[in-house]
């Protein structure tokens, strides 16, 4: 697979510290929007299904990967980009010294909220599309792949990521956009028809 490997260094604990703004937001739209609270999910079954947040207590605290799947409540994964671009990252391989698939492959979250601070913007991805739309381009080399380096505490390398970068008006005219919101305002810019997924 051809690929750009990334001269950056990302580190581990700035990646939770913006992981955190974007959920902050994601949680205050939800309750400012439709006034839906949102429970944390932090069992081992929701880490290893890539999902964030639900509406629903007792799912939060469940760690049942088949309850946790087959639930009707909210399932809502949160990433937070700092990028400028107009490109969606959309990780393939979470770990290249396991080989461990990206989250883009794994997470069964109903809806994935993407956070873009520097673009003030927040985009609504319908989860399902999102996930069988990164299974089919996670070996195509048409498609842009970058490796990025994750250090520790310490600060150096403890592992590369392969991510594929995609343009958001294509994943626009595939229908995986459900909502753009603007990020200050919580002004709902899109909403892709018969969606009422947060207002």
């Amino acid at each position: 697979m051809d690929m750009t490997e990334s001269k950056l260094l990302n580190s581990f604990n700035d990646d939770v510290v913006k992981g955190d703004y974007g959920e902050s937001w994601t949680v205050e739209a939800y309750k400012k929007l439709k006034g839906i609270s949102l429970f944390k999910c932090d069992t081992a079954a929701h880490r290893n299904l890539d999902i964030d947040f639900t509406n629903d207590y007792n799912i939060s605290i469940c760690d049942d990967v088949d309850m946790i799947k087959n639930t009707d409540s909210l399932l809502i994964e949160v990433k937070t980009d700092y990028s400028k671009f107009k490109n969606q990252c959309i990780e393939v391989v979470s770990n290249t010294n396991t080989n461990s698939k990206g989250w883009a492959l794994v997470t069964e979250a109903k809806y994935i909220v993407s956070v873009f601070p520097n673009l003030n913007r927040v985009y609504i991805y319908d989860g399902k599309k999102f996930r069988e739309y990164a299974e089919k381009i996670s070996n195509d080399d048409s498609v842009k792949t970058i490796k990025l380096n994750t250090a520790g505490y310490n600060g150096k390398k403890l592992y590369n990521t392969i991510i594929k970068l995609v343009r958001r008006k294509t994943l626009f005219d595939l229908g995986i956009i459900l909502e753009i919101y603007d990020m200050t305002s919580f002004q709902c810019l899109y909403r892709k028809d018969n969606v009422n997924h947060i207002h």
